[in-house]
């Protein structure tokens, strides 16, 4: 039977002996919870470009959705990333999709989700209800997309699409399919935009 790390350290030390076991038991705690921390944050990551995962992500909608946390959810998608694959090779399509992941993690702030859904989708999850500042935040990145890589040899840009939840639906499928419908709008209108 397997004891909490506080019952481990209550035990009193009578003998020597005791008193290595103790200690022991307290290190094999941390160390199984320091590798339970380890698999989860690798469950829920991606090992690529270090961003939350969807498994990762659905932790933190469950979380906003339970404590009432509105928030807004931006969709991104690299315009044309087929063709970077093709051209360029799945190497480079990879190093963009870092790049990508490096700009958003700088861009956003700290306790906004970010997230990688897969292939060239990903998703910021952001505590904001002001549509002013949650457009600026994602035109920012926008721009800083072009600007950064329009220098490498594989430039690319970015559409986004925005929605927001409750605003837009209290059903987080239906408000992610708004946000869904906002990237294609972008994307129909001529790409590198946020709708």
């Amino acid at each position: 039977l397997f004891r909490s790390e506080q019952e481990i350290q209550n035990i009193n030390p009578w003998y020597f002996e005791v008193m290595r076991f103790r200690t022991a038991l307290l290190f094999s705690s941390k160390k199984f919870k320091d590798k339970i921390s380890e698999l989860n944050l690798h469950v829920n990551t991606d090992p690529l470009t270090g961003l939350h995962n969807r498994r990762g992500m659905q932790l933190f909608l469950e979380e906003l959705q339970n404590t009432g946390t509105e928030f807004a959810i931006l969709l991104i998608d690299i315009d044309f990333f087929k063709a970077v694959n093709d051209n360029f090779g799945h190497d480079q399509g990879d190093h963009m999709l870092k790049v990508l992941a490096e700009q958003m993690k700088k861009n956003f702030r700290e306790n906004d989700i970010c997230c990688r859904m897969g292939g060239e989708e990903f998703a910021v999850l952001m505590a904001a209800t002001d549509k002013a500042v949650v457009f600026k935040a994602a035109e920012r990145l926008r721009k800083n997309i072009e600007e950064i890589t329009a220098a490498m040899p594989t430039p690319i840009t970015i559409s986004i699409g925005i929605s927001y939840w409750p605003h837009d639906s209290n059903d987080i499928k239906e408000a992610f399919k708004q946000a869904d419908n906002r990237l294609y709008q972008a994307k129909n209108e001529g790409r590198n935009r946020v709708c």
